[in-house]
C-alpha cells in the first residue's frame, strides 16, 4: 500500500479490481478487464498512474486513474511479479520470478525508465526465495525474503547478502542509506540503523503478527499492514520497548513452506510442505468459482502427496493448505493438458 492507490488482493468477490483513493477515506473501485485471478504486485507511478501485475498475465498499467488498463509485456520470462518499486527519479524496478524452470524458478530484476512501457532486465544465479525490492534510488536498493536481505550499491548488477535474518522478511522498506523497517511472518517488527546489517524488534505486541506490508516515513515512522488493521509505529518522542527472544521466537530454518511442483501442472502435481506446526493438515483446491474441487488430509509435519489434475479443465486454481487454528497457506495452482 502506499500514499494515493491500494489494492486489495485475493478479493474473492471481486476479483480483478483494486480500490483507489486520494484522501486515504474516499475509495473508488477500479476493473482490470482481462484479469482472471487477483493482483500479486501494485504500485503507483502519478496521481493518475499505476501499474499491477497478476500471475501468467504480464502487467497493466493505467495513465488515466484506473479508467483504463492497458496490458505490456514483461521480459525475462517472468510468470509470477512479487513486487515492484519506483525510486524518486521515476526509475521502476521489480522484482520477479520464472517458475517453468524450478519449483521456485529463477529471480529476475527488471528496470523501466518510462513506466512500464519499456523494460532491461538482469537474472540472478541461483535459487532464491524472495519477496520484496527496495531502492533509494538509480544506484542503491535491497532484496529481501526467506533467503535473506542483499544490498546493491550499482543498480542491481551486483547483490552481497547482508544477514542471515532471524526473521522472515516478508517485506521492509529504507528511509535513507542506514534507517530502516521491516516485518514478515509471525516475527513482528524490527528497525535497523545500520543499513540492514542489523535489526532490533520492536513493539512486542505485534511480535506474532503477520506483517503483510510496510511503508516508511521516516527513520523513526512506519505504517505496517497485518492481519488486523493497519498500525502506526513510531519511536518518538520516546523509543519503544525493544523484544527478547523467547519461546515465541521462531526458530531460523523452521519456517512453515509449502509449494505445488511442477507448476503448471499437467496429468498431476506434487504438494510439499514443510514444518508444520499440527502433524494433521488439510489441502484444498478451487476452481475460480469458489468450488472444492481436490481436498486431501495431510499427516506429518512435512512430507508430499499427490494431486491428480488429469480431469480438471485447463486453468487457473487456488489452493489453501489449512495447518492449525489460524494458520492458512494459499497460492495458485495453474492446470494445462
Amino acid at each position: 500500500f502506499q500514499q494515493g492507490i491500494t489494492y486489495v488482493a485475493n478479493l474473492d468477490s471481486l476479483p480483478g479490481n483494486i480500490l483507489w483513493t486520494d484522501d486515504g477515506v474516499n475509495f473508488k473501485l477500479s476493473k482490470v478487464e482481462d484479469v482472471y485471478g487477483d493482483f500479486d504486485a501494485v504500485e503507483r507511478l502519478n496521481d493518475s498512474s499505476a501499474i499491477v501485475s497478476s500471475q501468467y498475465q504480464d502487467v497493466f498499467i493505467t495513465k488515466d486513474g484506473g479508467n483504463t488498463w492497458v496490458q505490456k509485456d514483461v521480459p525475462g520470462g517472468v510468470t509470477l511479479i512479487e513486487d515492484f518499486e519506483q525510486t524518486n527519479d521515476g526509475v521502476l524496478h521489480f522484482y520477479g520470478v520464472n517458475q517453468f524452470v524450478q519449483s521456485f524458478g529463477y529471480c529476475v530484476i527488471g528496470k523501466s525508465n518510462d513506466m512500464g512501457e519499456t523494460w532491461s532486465y538482469q537474472t540472478l544465479p541461483g535459487k532464491y526465495n524472495l519477496e520484496k525490492i527496495d531502492f533509494l534510488n538509480t544506484s542503491e536498493g535491497w532484496l529481501g525474503g526467506g533467503s535473506g536481505l542483499f544490498h546493491t550499491t550499482d543498480g542491481g548488477e551486483t547483490w552481497n547478502k547482508l544477514h542471515n535474518a532471524n526473521f522472515r522478511c516478508n517485506t521492509f522498506g529504507f528511509y535513507d542509506a542506514l534507517h530502516g523497517w521491516a516485518g514478515g511472518y509471525l516475527s513482528g517488527i524490527y528497525r535497523t540503523d545500520d543499513g540492514g546489517l542489523s535489526w532490533t524488534q520492536q513493539a512486542c505486541a505485534f511480535r506474532n503478527y503477520w506483517v503483510k506490508d510496510m511503508n516508511v516515513l521516516g527513520d523513526t515512522i512506519a505504517y505496517a499492514l497485518t492481519g488486523g488493521p493497519l498500525n502506526r509505529f513510531s519511536t518518538q518522542p520516546y523509543l519503544e520497548v525493544t523484544c527478547g527472544t523467547s519461546a515465541a521466537d521462531v526458530a531460523p530454518g523452521s519456517r512453515m513452506r509449502a509449494f505445488f511442483a511442477p507448476n503448471p501442472a499437467y496429468a498431476q502435481a506434487i504438494f510439499n510442505w514443510e514444518n508444520a506446526p499440527s502433524a494433521s493438515s488439510v489441502l484444498t483446491v478451487f476452481n475460480l468459482n469458489g468450488q472444492v474441487v481436490r481436498q486431501q488430509i495431510l499427516s506429518g509435519n512435512q512430507g508430499n502427496t499427490t494431486v491428480l489434475t488429469v480431469n480438471l479443465p485447463k486453468g487457473m486454481y487456488f489452493w489453501k493448505w489449512l495447518t492449525g487454528p489460524g494458520e492458512i497457506f494459499t497460492g495458485k495452482l495453474i492446470v494445462q493438458h
